[in-house]
């Protein structure tokens, strides 16, 4: 969901970047405009037949080389887990802002090192069960309809879209 075109640059680079793990390929699909996020995420899913879908906010980069490959191993590892993210939440607070909760998880650096944020600690290579995850990085096993019904603007998606995975039953970490 492209708004920049100097971000977006900036997020293609770090992705030409990281490592491919064999028997992978990539492919990037860009995405602009729609009436939201969901929308516009959709649109990329019925571009893509990729077993995995990684839906990035052109805001992050993603600075771990062997990212893909880690991420690849969780999946193949346990087929119940549907979706994957950096950061979420355990439990959603009242006004259903995920990032606002007390019981969140994951690590973020924002800007810089010394931005780094770590919500709680989680062994390397490991993924954390969560209620819903943030909507910097979504990556998907499963194609489930984005929910563009439900609001208007670039709110609430990921958590919307974590709610789908978990009703139908697959695991969200």
């Amino acid at each position: 969901h492209r708004r920049s075109d100097e971000k977006y640059k900036q997020c293609v680079e770090a992705l030409s970047k990281l490592e491919i793990p064999p028997g992978y390929e990539v492919e990037i699909i860009t995405v602009e405009g729609g009436k939201n996020r969901a929308a516009a995420y959709r649109e990329g899913m019925i571009q893509s037949d990729a077993a995995y879908k990684l839906y990035l906010d052109e805001n992050v980069c993603l600075l771990k080389k062997d990212f893909l490959r880690e991420v690849a191993a969780l999946f193949e590892a346990d087929e119940p887990l549907g979706l994957l993210g950096l950061s979420g939440t355990r439990t959603m607070p009242l006004d259903g802002i995920g990032y606002t909760s007390t019981k969140r998880c994951g690590r973020l650096i924002f800007g810089s090192a010394q931005n780094e944020i770590i919500w709680s600690e989680q062994p390397e290579g490991k993924a954390a069960e969560v209620l819903t995850v943030d909507g910097y990085v979504m990556i998907t096993r499963y194609d489930l309809p984005w929910r563009e019904d439900l609001f208007h603007g670039d709110s609430f998606f990921a958590e919307a879209q974590s709610i789908e995975f978990k009703r139908k039953g697959y695991k969200v970490a």
